[in-house]
C-alpha cells in the first residue's frame, strides 16, 4: 500500500462545498487500496458549509478518505486581503505534517495561489517524497491578463518569483492545462517533467445524482427549450456574451436561458439584463453537487465560455466542461483554445469564438433543430469520449504512475 499527500488550500468535499479535482483524485486512489491524505483549509470562499472545530486542525473521515482541515483566518469575499494572509499561513502549516509519521511517496500541491507550494516542497524534503506542483491557473499571469493588475506591481513580481521556484524546483509539474509545457519553455525550464492530467468526471456521483436527485428546473423554464450554464458567476466565464446571445434570440419565444450559480458578478449580470431589457434569462441559486448533474440533464443545450485572452494559449479546463460533455446534452464551447478542441473531439456540439455572438446564436439555432437520432448520437459519442479520456479513477492511477516513473 502506497501513501500520498494531496494538498490544495481550496479543496473541499461534496458535504462542505464541491468535490473538485484533488478530492476525486484522492478518493479514487483511496478506493484502489492506497493511503491518501487530502489537506485543505477550513476557511475559504468556496465552502458552503465551513467545518467548525476547536484547535488548529481537525481530521475527518469521508467514507474511507482522510481529510485534514487546517484552520486559517475567516473571510467572505475572494478579494479580501485576509485571503492573501491565508496563503502564507497555510504554507507555514505544511512542514509540520512531518509529525504525522506518514511517509508519503508523493506530495502533490495544487495552485492557483503558488505560495503554499513552498511549505509543501519543504515537507517533501523532510519526508523524502517526490514533490508535484499542479498548475490549475497560471498565476500571477492570470492576475495581470484577466485581473488587470500591473506586471510591475511589487506583489505580482514577488509571485512571479514564487512561480519560477515552483516550476523549477518541483520534481514533477502537472496541470489540467494541455499546453502548460509552453510556460516552462518560456522560463527555460526542462519541459520533460511536465504531464497533462485533465479534470474529469466522477461517474459514481453522476449516476447517483441522476438516480436520486429530485431537483427541478425553475417554473419559468416549463415547456421551454433551455440553454443553460452552471457554475461560478465570475468575470472570466464571459457570461455577458451569453446574455448578448439571449438578447439576439429574444424573438424565439420557445427559448429560455438559465444561469445557475453564485459569484461576485451575479448582481452585475442581473443589472445588465435590466439595463438591456433582456427578458428571456432566468437566474437560479447554486445547487449541491448531488443535484447538479440531474439539473444539467434536464437542459437542452449547455454553454461554457471564457474571455478571449492570450493566457489561454496554455490551455483551459473548466471543472464543468467534462461533466457537461458526459451529460450527453449538446454543448456550445466559446473559448479560444488553440490546439485543444474537446467538444469537437467528443462530437457533442459546437465551438465558436468568444467574441462572435452571432456565431454563438447560430450554433444555438443549429442545435435546437437536432433530430432525436442526432441527439442519441451525441449522447453516445460524448459518453464514449469521457470514458476513454476523462474518468477520475483512471486519471488518478495514471497520475501517480507517471510521477513514480519520472526521474
Amino acid at each position: 500500500m502506497s501513501s500520498y499527500f494531496f494538498i490544495n488550500q481550496y479543496a473541499s468535499t461534496p458535504n462542505e462545498g464541491f468535490g473538485g479535482r484533488y478530492y476525486y483524485f484522492s478518493k479514487a486512489l483511496q478506493e484502489n487500496g492506497n493511503k491518501v491524505l487530502l489537506v485543505t483549509s477550513a476557511n475559504h470562499h468556496l465552502l458552503r458549509n465551513k467545518p467548525k472545530f476547536k484547535g488548529l486542525w481537525k481530521f475527518k473521515n469521508y467514507n474511507g478518505l482522510e481529510v485534514l482541515w487546517l484552520k486559517t483566518l475567516p473571510y467572505s469575499k475572494a478579494s479580501s486581503p485576509i485571503r492573501v494572509l491565508n496563503w502564507f499561513l497555510f504554507s507555514l502549516y505544511l512542514p509540520f505534517l512531518v509529525f504525522l509519521n506518514i511517509k508519503p511517496k508523493q506530495v502533490h500541491y495544487s495552485s492557483p495561489a503558488p505560495i503554499g507550494f513552498l511549505g509543501a516542497w519543504f515537507l517533501s524534503k523532510l519526508v523524502k517524497a517526490k514533490s508535484v506542483f499542479d498548475v490549475r491557473d497560471v498565476w500571477p499571469s492570470t492576475l495581470v491578463e484577466i485581473g488587470g493588475i500591473s506586471p510591475q506591481n511589487l506583489f505580482v513580481r514577488f509571485l512571479y518569483g514564487i512561480e519560477y521556484f515552483c516550476l523549477k524546483y518541483s520534481d514533477v509539474v502537472t496541470s489540467n492545462l494541455a499546453n502548460m509545457d509552453l510556460r516552462l519553455k518560456e522560463l527555460d525550464i526542462d519541459a520533460r517533467k511536465f504531464y497533462w492530467f485533465s479534470n474529469g468526471v466522477d461517474q459514481k456521483g453522476v449516476e447517483n445524482s441522476l438516480l436520486n436527485s429530485t431537483v427541478s428546473l425553475p417554473k419559468e423554464c416549463s415547456e421551454k427549450i433551455v440553454i443553460g450554464y452552471t457554475g461560478t458567476l465570475g468575470e472570466a466565464n464571459s457570461l455577458y456574451t451569453m446574455l448578448d446571445v439571449a438578447k439576439l434570440l429574444e424573438y424565439k419565444n420557445e427559448l429560455v436561458f438559465l444561469i445557475v450559480g453564485d459569484g461576485k458578478e451575479r448582481i452585475a449580470l442581473l443589472d445588465y439584463c435590466d439595463l438591456n431589457n433582456i427578458s428571456n434569462v432566468v437566474f437560479m441559486d447554486s445547487v449541491p453537487k448531488t443535484d447538479i448533474y440531474k439539473l444539467q440533464s434536464k437542459m437542452d443545450i449547455l454553454c461554457v465560455g471564457a474571455k478571449d485572452c492570450s493566457l489561454y494559449r496554455y490551455g483551459v479546463s473548466p471543472n464543468k466542461l467534462y461533466e457537461y460533455i458526459y451529460s450527453g446534452v449538446p454543448v456550445v464551447y466559446y473559448i479560444n483554445t488553440p490546439n485543444y478542441h474537446p467538444v469537437l473531439d467528443a462530437k457533442c456540439g459546437r465551438e465558436v469564438s468568444p467574441s462572435d455572438t452571432r456565431a454563438f446564436a447560430h450554433a444555438v439555432l443549429e442545435l435546437i433543430e437536432l433530430t432525436d437520432e442526432d441527439k442519441k448520437n451525441i449522447d453516445n459519442s460524448a459518453k464514449d469520449y469521457i470514458r476513454k479520456n476523462h474518468i477520475y479513477n483512471n486519471l488518478a492511477l495514471n497520475l501517480v504512475t507517471a510521477v513514480d516513473n519520472n526521474d
